[in-house]
């Protein structure tokens, strides 16, 4: 059942009146804890497993016992929790840990909850320092509950982060895309927010500085959480260094890449134009039956990595019986449209044309005369195609239903926040960056606005994997 996002404020009242309260003030100590324990800060010294010495670079508290001390299974061997309230108390008929120095001694000497056992030789002995030893305690105190410091998030505020074109030739989207964003944002905090939380929206112009430069200098300046349907479409591998090293998630992206996306930090609410070539194809294949080829016309180079995926699972193969796939490079387009008429060697061609030479082609051609099948994106070459009939295709990026209420920008803006605020409530209330991306990664369906139901899996990332024909 999704939850709904609206009902929330009763709810979120009752949670944030008995959470624990956010540390006012993180230590140094609790810093360095936090460091060591998940591995980006090296012990002093290397332990040891089983009297051999293993690297420092493994020797991180996290790989066994999870991200949030929540303890895991690997292998058979138990790694039990190690958040505070499970080493105090009493767990399978075993006394809890009575003191600090207890719990430093099975860190260190391997000794079990009674005194007179060892723990199994799979936990590293560690030889801390006394630097050490203090951080490390610390942090266990706090670590699984909401005092554990995470960025953009505080006891009544979760921060988000945008870049959209604001400026040049494509503001006015940009801005409706922020205005159908903090549309659905004051809706959800004038419930109460989520979990007591409301969400507040950090936008930068994407136009000035370029898109990765404006994005890397929104993770570096500012405390947010995440971002959230930004025009980002395929980051750069520098961008996607810092997202990864910030631990950024890019959330329900507006931005439509050329080749389908599959990095675990990054989800897109719009399908790939090499999904909706693919969709393109199959419609063209399934309502033309003739025996001739297949086209694919293209003049911009920058769309050959989504053609090249799909013209190779097609090229010198037949597949369904049918002819393979030619992919043909635009120069002249009457010319060559004449001479693919005139050989007959294809009768289902997709164009990936600008709108101008797509209405060139329209104007001059009989489609239905020369028993010709064509199809194109709306995405690439607007809509002058005159679409909706067997033999003609336009391939939409969305369900025509998503415009039932306002324009395809704002509802981009509303489905994005709509899905990131779902993902947020299914996190819980100890909320942080891991968990937003596990809930992301879980196959279960998310309904960021009515009657548009999505999912994603750790390497399906977009929301939305194929094209559309509205009718």
């Amino acid at each position: 059942m999704k939850p709904q996002i609206q009902r929330l404020g009763i709810l979120s009242t009752l949670l944030i009146a008995c959470s624990v309260t956010l540390a006012a003030n993180i230590t140094d100590e609790i810093k360095l804890g936090r460091a060591l324990y998940e591995g980006k800060h090296p012990f002093t010294h290397a332990p040891q497993v089983a009297g051999v010495t293993i690297p420092l670079s493994d020797a991180h508290c996290s790989a066994c016992h999870g991200s949030h001390g929540e303890g895991r299974v690997e292998g058979g061997i138990i790694a039990p929790s190690v958040q505070w309230h499970s080493l105090t108390n009493k767990r399978s008929n075993l006394p809890g840990y009575d003191s600090a120095q207890q719990i430093l001694s099975a860190i260190e000497k391997g000794i079990a909850r009674t005194n007179d056992t060892l723990l199994t030789e799979s936990m590293p002995r560690f030889m801390l320092t006394n630097s050490e030893r203090d951080a490390l305690i610390e942090y266990l105190r706090i670590i699984g509950t909401e005092a554990v410091p995470v960025r953009g998030v505080s006891a009544d505020t979760i921060i988000l982060g945008t870049v959209l074109p604001l400026t040049g030739t494509q503001a006015a989207a940009g801005y409706s895309i922020l205005q159908g964003m903090q549309q659905r944002i004051n809706a959800i905090n004038a419930t109460g927010g989520i979990f007591g939380r409301v969400l507040q929206l950090k936008s930068v112009d994407a136009t000035t500085d370029g898109l990765d430069a404006a994005t890397l200098d929104l993770i570096q300046s500012q405390d947010i959480f995440a971002l959230v349907g930004s025009w980002l479409a395929e980051p750069s591998d520098g961008l996607i260094q810092a997202l990864t090293a910030s631990n950024t998630p890019s959330v329900g992206a507006i931005g439509m890449p050329i080749a389908t996306q599959h990095h675990r930090l990054t989800t897109y609410l719009l399908p790939s134009v090499q999904q909706q070539i693919v969709s393109a194809l199959a419609l063209l294949q399934e309502r033309c039956t003739s025996d001739l080829g297949s086209e694919i016309w293209y003049v911009n180079e920058k769309d050959l990595p989504a053609i090249n995926p799909v013209s190779g699972a097609f090229s010198n193969t037949s597949v369904n019986n049918k002819p393979p796939l030619r992919v043909v490079h635009v120069s002249q387009v009457e010319q060559q449209l004449k001479k693919t008429i005139d050989s007959r060697l294809a009768d289902k061609l997709i164009f990936l044309l600008p709108s101008d030479d797509i209405e060139s082609i329209r104007s001059q051609l009989d489609i239905d005369t020369l028993h010709l099948c064509v199809a194109t994106l709306a995405s690439i070459s607007g809509t002058s195609l005159q679409a909706n009939h067997a033999n003609r295709v336009v391939v939409f990026p969305v369900p025509q239903h998503v415009l039932a209420a306002t324009d395809l920008w704002t509802a981009l803006g509303h489905a994005a926040i709509g899905l990131i605020a779902e993902a947020i409530a299914r996190s819980g209330r100890i909320l942080d960056q891991d968990r937003l991306i596990s809930v992301l990664d879980n196959p279960q369906e998310f309904e960021p606005i009515p009657g548009l139901s999505v999912r994603f899996t750790p390497k399906a990332r977009h929301a939305l994997a194929e094209g559309f024909i509205w009718q």
